[in-house]
């Protein structure tokens, strides 16, 4: 007996594939990110200010983080120590500061920006960023970028800062030394 390929296995495969592609929403598992609005509402609202930007922030790694910031003269000391000149000494008021380091990119087109609302709550100060980059698709530089934020705090006690980006995803946290 011949048998003779019909190509019925092959059709067969080709409808379970797609009919598994198709529904594949259902199979794979949903991953949000934790809610986070409840953190800026009037009661737990607090402002912040972004003081200065910067896409070339020098920094040493790939690393998302913050860095905590005790005065205008550790602000300064900061800005030698990574070649950069976010903010004037003349334009830095008495307060807390944090440097919001995105860390090294490989392209261009990398960057971000803090809201001026931040939230407080249970011990924690929450920034919230949106963050860009350039599309995958995109024709980008190929060089290195570190973008930075700095950012003025309020002048209220917390024991640690996180920041969430417009995904609500945390980005980054740090605790504060007393």
């Amino acid at each position: 007996m011949i048998l003779r390929n019909t190509g019925l296995p092959i059709v067969l495969a080709a409808a379970l594939l797609g009919s598994a592609c198709a529904s594949s929403k259902s199979w794979v598992p949903q991953v949000s990110a934790p809610d986070v609005s409840s953190w800026f509402t009037r009661e737990n609202a607090v402002a912040v200010v972004e003081v200065g930007n910067d896409s070339q922030c020098n920094a040493p790694d790939g690393e998302t983080r913050l860095q905590l910031l005790a005065s205008a003269d550790a602000v300064m000391q900061w800005q030698s120590s990574r070649g950069v000149a976010l903010i004037s000494q003349a334009a830095l008021t008495p307060a807390r500061y944090v440097v919001v380091d995105l860390g090294q990119r490989s392209t261009a087109g990398h960057g971000l920006a803090v809201s001026r609302q931040g939230g407080l709550r249970d011990g924690v100060l929450l920034l919230k960023a949106t963050t860009f980059a350039p599309r995958p698709d995109a024709m980008s530089a190929q060089v290195i970028t570190s973008p930075c934020a700095l950012v003025r705090l309020p002048a209220v006690e917390f024991k640690s800062l996180r920041l969430v980006d417009q995904t609500g995803k945390v980005r980054a946290s740090t605790g504060v030394t007393p």
